[in-house]
């Protein structure tokens, strides 16, 4: 193998490692901040100007540096490519976009962390079950890019990073990544929802019937869009129940016909929620006749979610939220 092939298999091999030693479950997004935290190695948020991130080991303290004003998505990316450094054994990296997203010319030990980053937030495993829920079955199926962008969400890295490990996994070719990425977001997002949404940098999620029982962590400003088939000529109509009015806004509930929109024939109920807040909560829909009351419904459909705050809670930059939970205890128990 060349040099470029030995470094990025060393950093496959070490994110799968990781992955068995952690003993991680494959069914839910990899809490990447969590993982750098439980190896002790202190987390830090500040503007980094071109920087994405960078990382420093001196004897037995570590530390990790992210961009605090880039997005959650690119921040978990970057953290992961931070963490593959210390895996690594590296002593050092600052690290730019062509570090954290492009093959090239780097140093080798920007290709293996890059490789451990990719194998770490999306494992095959992982990859799959995402799959399945977004409702992408087979090992063969066209991936386009609406279902590209919604299995990005599902990971909470990037639609870039998601293309790139794609290909690696072969479930993409390259030319088919190179014609995706020349794809405007906003335009994809645009076509998920119907409409631009009204913060252009917002993400935009999308469920149908075959979605419910999906668990999702939004952030503030995402858009939800839920759009369930219905014939109102049956008297059965898709109703809200509950949407944890605490952390979302109804934007709209609307039908919206079939193409031959002849009289009486099914369409989709469309609700729109924007979430206004961090918090838990859920989505509760039952198709249910007017004068039928909560519970007596034909169908229900419900997704959970927790709207994430940012990693450093209400303020711009720093370390993490527990990480100074832990200091202030830390304090209090030899009494300061």
């Amino acid at each position: 193998m060349t040099p470029y092939e030995v470094a990025r298999f060393k950093g496959l091999k070490a994110a799968q490692e990781q992955h068995q030693h952690l003993g991680t479950l494959m069914q839910d997004r990899v809490a990447i901040f969590d993982v750098i935290e439980d190896a002790r190695i202190w987390l830090f948020f500040k503007p980094l100007r071109n920087l994405y991130g960078a990382y420093e080991r001196q004897g037995d303290a570590a530390g990790i540096m992210v961009n605090s004003q880039h997005p959650l998505n690119l921040q978990r990316f970057t953290a992961a490519h931070e963490y593959g450094h210390h895996v690594l054994g590296h002593l050092v990296s600052a690290d730019n976009e062509d570090h954290i997203y492009r093959d090239g010319n780097q140093k080798l030990q920007e290709v293996a962390a890059q490789a451990f980053a990719g194998e770490f937030m999306m494992p095959i495993q992982l990859v799959n079950y995402s799959l399945s829920t977004i409702g992408v079955s087979g090992q063969h199926s066209k991936l386009i890019p609406e279902q590209i962008y919604q299995l990005a969400l599902q990971l909470g890295v990037s639609y870039s990073a998601v293309l790139t490990q794609l290909v690696t996994q072969k479930k993409v070719s390259k030319e088919m990544a190179h014609r995706y990425r020349r794809m405007s977001p906003l335009g994809i997002k645009t076509s998920i929802g119907g409409k631009k949404p009204e913060y252009s940098w917002a993400n935009v999620w999308l469920f149908d019937g075959s979605q419910g029982g999906r668990k999702i962590a939004p952030q503030e400003d995402d858009e939800i869009h839920v759009a369930l088939q219905e014939t109102p000529s049956t008297g059965y109509i898709w109703e809200l129940v509950d949407s944890a009015p605490h952390v979302l806004e109804l934007i709209s509930d609307a039908f919206e016909e079939d193409v031959d929109g002849r009289v009486g024939q099914s369409g989709q109920r469309h609700f729109s929620f924007r979430v206004r807040s961090p918090g838990t909560g859920r989505i509760r829909l039952e198709m249910r006749r007017p004068w039928q009351t909560e519970g007596q419904m034909a169908m229900e459909f419900e997704i959970t979610l927790e709207a994430l705050k940012f990693p450093t809670g209400e303020l711009e930059e720093g370390i993490t939220v527990d990480q100074r939970k832990s200091i202030i205890n830390d304090y209090r128990t030899i009494g300061v």
